[in-house]
């Protein structure tokens, strides 16, 4: 699956820029225990995902990404007055206050939210689709039949928004998320919904080959 996806993130614009700008995330707390104590004051639950997972997008990334990406989510309010406290501390230096206000420019923005909801709804898919391979009861054709099932939901995607999609649509439209007020930041690329789904099914189509081949193919996608 990783192989999959990361030929995707190759092909579709923007899905880079994501991933930077969430490990910049992390590592603004992994690196500082200041940082992360403070993270923790106003959200837990987010400073402890941040902390145990790898670089988003990375190698064997499904599940940590997802990890990360639904901490992001949930929290997004308590992480967004975080950055907005800490960009007007004057206990930290101009550097640090510049960084924090750049993070919540960004984190604001429409395209993020876009991104963001994107993000979500495709690696739980995909996270879905992996726990499921990994079960020792599994056979070759039923693998075969959940990655043919992903792909239709793909292939369904390219036309009709996940579930947060949609929810990120009406705050993109209110320019409200979560009672964030969000900006619209033409410098920030969005990821092209469209395209980025119909990468997932092209490239899991590719590496799907026949149900009399099945073997080969559940070997390739593990």
């Amino acid at each position: 699956l990783e192989l999959v996806v990361h030929d995707s993130i190759e092909e579709v614009a923007g899905i880079n820029h994501f991933k930077i700008f969430m490990d910049k995330i992390r590592n603004m707390f992994s690196c500082s225990p200041k940082n992360s104590r403070e993270l923790a004051e106003v959200a837990k639950g987010l400073e402890e995902q941040m902390l145990k997972i790898g670089r988003v997008l990375d190698t064997r990334w499904v599940a940590s990404s997802l990890m990360a990406v639904k901490a992001v989510w949930t929290d997004f309010k308590a992480l967004y007055n975080h950055f907005i406290e800490a960009s007007e501390d004057k206990q930290r230096d101009s550097k640090q206050r510049s960084t924090y206000k750049g993070l919540c420019s960004t984190l604001s923005s429409t395209t993020f939210v876009h991104n963001l909801a994107l993000m979500f709804d495709a690696l739980e898919e995909l996270s879905d689709l992996s726990l499921q391979l990994q079960k020792s009861s599994l056979n070759l054709i039923q693998a075969h039949s959940d990655v043919t099932l992903l792909i239709k939901v793909f292939e369904n995607r390219v036309e009709n928004m996940g579930r947060r999609s949609v929810e990120a649509k009406i705050a993109i439209d209110d320019l409200m998320f979560q009672d964030v007020k969000l900006c619209v930041r033409s410098k920030i690329p969005s990821i092209p919904e469209k395209q980025f789904y119909r990468s997932l099914a092209n490239n899991l189509t590719s590496r799907l080959l026949s149900s009399s081949n099945a073997a080969e193919n559940y070997t390739k996608i593990m």
